[in-house]
């Protein structure tokens, strides 16, 4: 009976002896958390983030406040950003101003204080009076970060949330676009001069609040901009990233005018960006009315691009195309036509950058029995077979 006590009174003991063990570990981590809470304070983050961005960015960062909870999102640390703005001066590419057609165009986007002597209407209604221009800009960032990772020089961000963001990207010519103002880091290994980052691992983006980007380009006679209604990226396991999009996009050049086409995607996109290869599967888009199926990898490890796609259009009806880009292609609207076309489009071999000849393609097109009409002439015309044109192989240059 005494031995039996003896060990009850030990197994009780160690079992003390355990909780304290636990106890004080939890309250170590416990003070560890709150001490890098009051460390994490705005002013410290404020600082860090100024630095950084002197590093990565050759223009003005602001931001209204920019906070960091370890408790949040716990075990990883979240770190918010409100208010945020990037600016550049407007004298940077003010050179270009004279290029830039006058009236209404998207080209002045995100100009705070546009005044030139070619646009002077366009200092009306001005913001800034130093005269910046803004390259990209949300109402808030939130964003999950491993600080265990982070501690092997390793960025892995669980979740990223980013609420109402407006970015205006604007290109001049071959050289030269706003984007410049950013010193992102190179591809190549032995360029020295651009800062390197730590390999970074995100989990899953949303964009939320009515995104909306604007691109121009003076070379390509275009503006577009593109309207985002849902966008979800979701990594699996750092293989893979299922991607799922519904957007519009705005396009105007002066050959086409212009263009408003409800955009959707879904996909699963694998990228090795060590190897520097990139490849889709499974992918369905539907553009206006019109919808595809496609799967697709580019190899960019070598001089020239290697570019190996697949892609489908299964029976379009094509009076619905006709109906819809009538308006900015009015010969369309004459054609009289019940039929419905299917398309196959494989594309395999090299796009070689300095000649701009793009790889092999071939397209096999089929148009089923339909009836054939012109506005104009009484008389219909009538496919009654079943035609099939192909173009088994061919190159262009660009």
């Amino acid at each position: 009976m005494e031995e039996s006590e003896q060990k009850q009174v030990s197994k009780r003991r160690k079992g003390r002896w355990w909780k304290v063990l636990l106890w004080s570990v939890l309250g170590l981590w416990a003070i560890l958390l709150v001490g890098i809470q009051i460390v994490l304070n705005s002013r410290v983050l404020t600082s860090i983030a100024n630095r950084y961005a002197s590093e990565y960015i050759e223009g003005n960062v602001e931001f209204s406040d920019i906070k960091a909870s370890v408790f949040k999102s716990f075990p990883n640390l979240n770190v918010s950003i409100e208010g945020f703005v990037l600016t550049y001066p407007h004298e940077r590419f003010a050179s270009f101003d004279s290029l830039i057609p006058p009236g209404d165009s998207l080209h002045f986007s995100g100009w705070q204080f546009p005044s030139s002597p070619c646009h002077p209407e366009r200092s009306e209604g001005s913001v800034r009076s130093e005269g910046s221009d803004t390259l990209a800009s949300f109402s808030r960032l939130s964003a999950s970060v491993n600080y265990m990772e982070a501690l092997k020089k390793k960025i892995r961000i669980p979740h990223v949330v980013l609420e109402h963001p407006r970015i205006f990207l604007h290109r001049y010519d071959s050289l030269s676009g706003n984007w410049n103002v950013l010193r992102l880091p190179s591809s190549d290994p032995e360029d020295t001069s651009s800062i390197k980052l730590p390999p970074i691992s995100i989990g899953r983006v949303s964009l939320e609040k009515n995104p909306f980007t604007v691109y121009t380009s003076i070379p390509d006679d275009l503006e577009g901009a593109v309207s985002l209604d849902h966008l979800s990226v979701k990594n699996h396991r750092e293989q893979h990233y299922d991607v799922d999009l519904d957007t519009r996009l705005h396009l105007r050049t002066s050959a086409t005018g212009t263009l408003d086409l409800p955009f959707k995607l879904q996909t699963r996109f694998f990228p090795d960006l060590e190897k520097r290869i990139y490849s889709v599967k499974g992918l369905k888009a539907s553009v206006a009315m019109i919808e595809m199926a496609a799967d697709g990898l580019v190899d960019m490890s070598g001089e020239n691009i290697f570019i190996k796609a697949d892609a489908t259009i299964d029976d379009q009806p094509v009076s619905e195309v006709t109906g819809y880009f009538g308006d900015n292609f009015p010969i369309l609207k004459k054609l009289k036509t019940d039929a419905r076309v299917s398309l196959d489009a494989h594309c395999n071999g090299y796009y070689i950058a300095q000649t701009k000849e793009l790889p092999q393609m071939s397209v096999h097109l089929s148009v089923p029995d339909s009836k054939v009409g012109w506005e104009g002439i009484d008389e219909e015309g009538r496919m009654d077979r079943r035609p099939m044109w192909e173009l088994p192989s061919f190159r262009a240059r660009g």
